[in-house]
């Protein structure tokens, strides 16, 4: 019976092992990371998601956990808010969980997407009302978001730069992105994602010193 049971154990341990290698082939294909980081993301994702679940899902207390632990996602662990709106761009179907291809997709957007990528991700966590459009003060805080991502804190280089950046800073970047785009520099103007990656380019170098590339790609 022992050996019997043992043998069941290793049928299921091969089963398993083998679907993961499946699985990260194919998501080597669709994500920006490498296999290193797949197969540590892979394993946080299969540890959150109940054994017993007939549809393995990872919850948003689980995000949540994963996100604050994690030293691939964005050092947010002191930005509750940030990763429950990221948590609720990730879940596509707004049912308060996200399946392993909402997981993956999303945190490759946001951890190794390019600029448009990344910002358009910004932009759509702080869409809270789902318009397309973002106040001036609500694009301020997408900028901040995003700077967060481009430099994380917990880089050296990161810690220095977020020391550096003040609100001061911060408004003189929108103010001049406004000024550049034709529109007025007032509370309820009106900013759509497109508008902004027309421009943000030059003014993440001339404010921040930040260097990206354009290749606008839309979070879907």
């Amino acid at each position: 019976n022992d050996l019997r049971q043992s043998s069941k154990w290793d049928v299921i341990q091969n089963m398993e092992q083998y679907q993961k290698r499946q699985r990260l082939r194919d998501l080597e294909g669709r994500t920006k990371f490498v296999r290193e980081d797949l197969e540590q993301l892979y394993d946080s994702y299969q540890a959150a998601v109940p054994l017993s679940s007939a549809r393995p899902v990872m919850s948003s207390k689980k995000f949540f956990e994963f996100m604050v632990e994690s030293t691939i996602a964005p050092a947010w662990h002191h930005r509750p808010d940030l990763i429950n709106l990221s948590f609720k761009v990730m879940d596509e179907d707004k049912d308060d969980s996200i399946t392993m291809d909402e997981f993956f997709s999303g945190l490759s957007y946001l951890c190794r997407g390019s600029l448009a990528e990344r910002l358009t991700f910004c932009f759509a966590m702080h869409d809270t009302d789902y318009d397309g459009q973002l106040t001036r003060e609500q694009f301020l805080s997408c900028t901040d978001t995003l700077l967060s991502i481009l430099q994380p804190t917990h880089t050296q280089r990161g810690v220095q730069f977020y020391k550096q950046r003040d609100d001061k800073s911060l408004n003189g970047f929108v103010e001049a992105l406004l000024t550049a785009l034709d529109k007025p520099d007032e509370p309820n103007t009106m900013l759509t994602c497109e508008e902004v990656l027309s421009k943000i380019s030059t003014y993440l170098v001339k404010f921040f010193n930040i260097p990206m590339q354009r290749n606008l790609k839309k979070f879907k």
